[in-house]
């Protein structure tokens, strides 16, 4: 069945759900189920036998596919392999370095808790956040603002969820198993023996370094 026939199957009210799950999926690369009620019943259209194909063919269409993690409760998109770009530099976007840093520390957190038991997501306070930050030897190089705007964006990605301002002593984050797909182990690993102890020689090539974080997908 091709996919004008499979979409014209569908009822009135899946069209535009499949429509707005599209536009959602360009916009945040993620749909976790953790998340909530929404996106929980997003992911399980998604997940559908019947639907699923459609998702594929329709981004295939554009370079991507979809892949349904039911395991983790995460649908993304990735680089499909028809790309004709083979999938290299496209849709990835550039993070600075204090934002690598702090994707990295949250990345961290998450695998000592994911390894600990469950895929699901995990509430940590920022406090911990804090100190993961400070072991990978950047404590106070990060200010107020810079945290609050990453983490805002990391939340666009539908990687975390943050409940509070930064500077507020209840502040806590939820981490999604989505953190989990940003970024190959590899990746990080790469950054972590890399970049940061560049930095950590010579503090003064922070602004040479400033843009020389890593990437993750964006579509």
């Amino acid at each position: 069945m091709d996919i004008e026939e499979a979409y014209s199957n569908l009822i009135s009210s899946d069209k535009l759900r499949f429509q707005k799950i599209c536009r959602k999926l360009l916009k945040s690369t993620f749909i976790v189920k953790d998340k909530d009620h929404a996106c929980r019943s997003d992911f399980f259209f998604i997940a559908r036998p019947t639907v699923r194909p459609l998702f594929s063919q329709y981004f295939q269409m554009i370079g991507y596919d979809i892949v349904v993690d039911e395991t983790a409760g995460v649908a993304m998109l990735v680089n499909g392999s028809n790309d004709e770009s083979g999938g290299l530099g496209s849709n990835r976007r550039r993070l600075k370095l204090y934002e690598s840093v702090i994707l990295c520390a949250l990345w961290l957190i998450y695998e000592s808790k994911m390894t600990s038991g469950g895929l699901g997501a995990v509430i940590i306070h920022k406090s911990e956040l804090d100190m993961e930050i400070e072991r990978l030897g950047f404590g106070g190089k990060i200010d107020k603002n810079k945290m609050q705007d990453t983490l805002e964006l990391f939340e666009d990605f539908e990687l975390i969820e943050v409940n509070g301002k930064v500077t507020d002593l209840e502040c806590n984050i939820k981490l999604f198993a989505s953190l989990q797909f940003c970024l190959s182990g590899e990746e990080f690993k790469s950054f972590v023996t890399s970049v940061v102890p560049k930095f950590k020689e010579n503090s003064s090539q922070s602004a040479e370094i400033e843009n020389n974080g890593v990437d993750i997908d964006e579509f």
